[in-house]
């Protein structure tokens, strides 16, 4: 008796525990995707901040930092007229978009980086390093057109999803000025663009339904597991009901039997 009653509960015990986390998962997933997504935004006077907001005014201040100094380096050290005046031209217009950027991070309460981040320090030192003014030339054109083509993805994405006016009003101006730097880098004729990265046929929208599928394939699998678990336990009951009706049969057929003879 003691293995027939022990076997029922053992499944018992494991199909409560894949209930358990079937439904903790459940309950997650709503939360799971929405915080993996965008984190609860915070209401301002302009309209509700979101983190891609918050991320892209830093990244517009850190774009200054090394874009403003890798412009005056380019007038110091290039021979090429074109890369003198694409330098000046960053100086100038980084540092009004700088302007910009702090004006409205004052506005949204954003705190900003103080200083370039480590990618753009390194390259920094790589056009500092330029053993000749044609090298400098050249990792100039192409440092430049590799980081705006990057952050001209994030602007845009930014000013085509951002409840927020003062950020949307702000992107248009950093979309304007990277525009306009990444024609004069390419007129230089100096961008390599075997080195620039192709654009993925899939969108950023492709790439949350992959996440939203990942999650969703975990509850059904742990759904499935609970199903597979409640049906392994009706077949153990039923077995263990079987092996236990015959004594009861021949218990009853001995006691009859006893009854005649006496």
């Amino acid at each position: 008796m003691r293995s027939i009653v022990s076997g029922p509960r053992r499944v018992l015990a494991a199909v409560a525990a894949v209930l358990l986390l079937a439904v903790v998962a459940v309950g997650l997933v709503p939360t799971i995707l929405v915080e993996s997504r965008n984190p609860e935004p915070r209401p301002t006077e302009w309209g509700p901040l979101g983190a891609a907001d918050v991320e892209l005014l830093r990244a517009a201040r850190r774009a200054g930092l090394w874009e403003g100094p890798a412009g005056e380096i380019a007038r110091e050290v290039s021979r090429n007229p074109k890369i003198q005046a694409l330098g000046m031209t960053l100086m100038v217009d980084h540092g009004q978009l700088d302007v910009a950027v702090r004006q409205s991070a004052a506005k949204l309460r954003v705190p900003l980086p103080d200083e370039p981040n480590e990618s753009q320090q390194g390259w920094l030192a790589e056009l500092r390093a330029a053993g000749s003014p044609e090298e400098f030339d050249q990792i100039f054109a192409n440092r430049l057109r590799q980081a705006h083509g990057s952050v001209l993805v994030t602007i845009a994405q930014v000013r085509g999803g951002s409840r927020n006016a003062e950020v949307r009003d702000l992107a248009s101006i950093a979309n304007q000025a990277v525009l306009r730097h990444q024609n004069l880098l390419e007129k230089t004729g100096l961008v390599d663009f075997t080195t620039i990265a192709e654009p993925l046929a899939g969108t950023s929208f492709d790439t949350e339904l992959r996440a939203d599928a990942r999650v969703f394939a975990l509850v059904g699998l742990l759904v499935f597991a609970e199903s597979a678990l409640v049906v392994l336990l009706i077949a153990w009951l039923r077995r263990s009901r079987g092996k236990a009706a015959p004594p009861a049969v021949g218990s009853f057929a001995v006691n009859e039997m006893e009854g005649t003879r006496t």
